[in-house]
Order: structure tokens, then C-alpha cells, then sequence
């Protein structure tokens, strides 16, 4: 049902306008009615977009810049799948397990991590071939989730 139709039927029980096709309230529903339409399928596209698992457009593109995982080359279920690996804590990646986890969420490349305390080192080693975009975002990434105390060391295959 449309906006116009909405207001149509539930003004005319009441009784106090006339809504005669084509008279001065009428055309001046309608035109309500579009706007209205027009604000509705808005709102519906913004709700859709802000939710990984409903994004399609520029939401996914949106988040993707924002996490600096950007993979437009792939379909839209693994984008999302990137995104929503990338919005769980994995227990704050403290551990190689959750910190492995994150950076297959950026690349496709398999990685390898090896963590040694006192000092903290972490050594990120990436098994298959990666590009420059790659690193970057696994670099950019690091940067993120890795304690200020920690050094890293990355190696790139």
C-alpha cells in the first residue's frame, strides 16, 4: 500500500473531506504520497546498508574503507563474511588464534603466527604470495589490534 492510499483510508471514515478523484485535497495527498513513498524506500535502503548482513552497496564499501579490508573484486557473501570476521573480538585477538583469525579476514593468503614474550614479539609470516594492497591492510590492521608494548615482525612470502 502506498502513502497516498494510507492516508486516503483513514481520512474517508471520518468523513470531514471530500476526496474526490482529481479535486485540490486529493492532488494534494498524492503529492504527499510520492514524497512520503520516496522517504520510505530511503530509510528502508539506509537500514539495509547500515547492517553488514544486509549490506549490498555502499555500506559494504563504507566499512570496507573503514576496516581497510576493501575486496570489491569478490561477491557480496564473502565481503560480508570479511567484515562480520572482522567486527568479532576473537578475545581481542590477545592470542595467536585470535589474531590468525583477523588476518584471514584482510587476505587470502594463509598466515603463520608465532608470539614470544618478555619481549613481546609477534611474528606474522604469510605462506602464499600477497599483494602490496595485501600488506598494506594487514599492516594497517596490525597497527590496530596489536598492544603498544608488542614489536612486530612481518615476512612476506
Amino acid at each position: 500500500m502506498t502513502a497516498y492510499q494510507s492516508m486516503k483510508q483513514k481520512l474517508q471514515p471520518l468523513g470531514l473531506y471530500r476526496l474526490d478523484d482529481g479535486d485540490a485535497l486529493d492532488m494534494e495527498l498524492t503529492v504527499y504520497g510520492e514524497e512520503l513513498d520516496r522517504l520510505y524506500d530511503a530509510l528502508d535502503e539506509l537500514l539495509r546498508e547500515a547492517f553488514i548482513e544486509t549490506a549490498e552497496g555502499y555500506g559494504l564499501d563504507c566499512r570496507e574503507h573503514f576496516t581497510g579490508a576493501v575486496h570489491t573484486d569478490e561477491t557480496v557473501e564473502r565481503r560480508r563474511e570479511r567484515q562480520l570476521t572482522l567486527s568479532q573480538d576473537y578475545g581481542g585477538a590477545r592470542n595467536a588464534e585470535g589474531l590468525l583469525r583477523l588476518l584471514e579476514s584482510v587476505t587470502d593468503s594463509r598466515c603463520e603466527v608465532d608470539v614470544t614474550y618478555r619481549p613481546t614479539t609477534i611474528y606474522v609470516t604469510t605462506l602464499d604470495s600477497t599483494t602490496e594492497a595485501e600488506r598494506k591492510s594487514l599492516e594497517r590492521l596490525m597497527d590496530k589490534v596489536l598492544p603498544v608494548h608488542a614489536d612486530r615482525i612481518m615476512t612476506y612470502r
